[in-house]
């Protein structure tokens, strides 16, 4: 004899109470009665997102999602071309450290600590930070692209 939709929904309150709120995976509440608001064709695509969602016992619990290999191979790459600078200005002197110190503020402020500007002293201290964001923004795009 067929089930009520009383005595289905009595059963997974029992079998919620079971797993501790955790139904299996594949079993479904109502396949008799419907799809009701479980559909399987969505109307808008999927958003991808850091955070990832899960839906346990009907309540929608977000999920920590941690970095994976790559990205955290990916941020270490960028933050030693990032400092590359700062690295080989105490490379230079590595008995004098005042000095790689001035330098560097020379070549942050773009010279103007000494009165004028300094293009190279700019890009000497600003390239290899764009080069690091810009190496950043391609891996994460590609790890996006090609699922690494």
């Amino acid at each position: 004899m067929p089930h009520t939709k009383a005595q289905v929904q009595a059963a997974f309150k029992r079998a919620r109470a079971h797993f501790k709120g955790k139904i299996p995976k594949g079993t479904k509440l109502f396949p008799r009665f419907g799809a009701g608001s479980h559909t399987t064709a969505r109307a808008a695509p999927r958003k991808t997102s850091p955070s990832r969602r899960r839906r346990v016992s009907g309540a929608v619990r977000s999920v920590a999602h941690r970095p994976g290999l790559i990205s955290k191979a990916t941020s270490a790459i960028a933050l030693l071309i990032g400092a590359s600078d700062v690295i080989f200005r105490f490379q230079e002197n590595p008995q004098n450290p005042a000095a790689a110190l001035e330098n560097l503020a020379v070549d942050y402020s773009a010279g103007l600590t000494k009165g004028n500007f300094d293009y190279n002293a700019a890009i000497r201290a600003y390239g290899p930070l764009v080069g690091a964001y810009g190496f950043k923004k391609a891996m994460s795009f590609l790890t996006k692209r090609f699922r690494m």
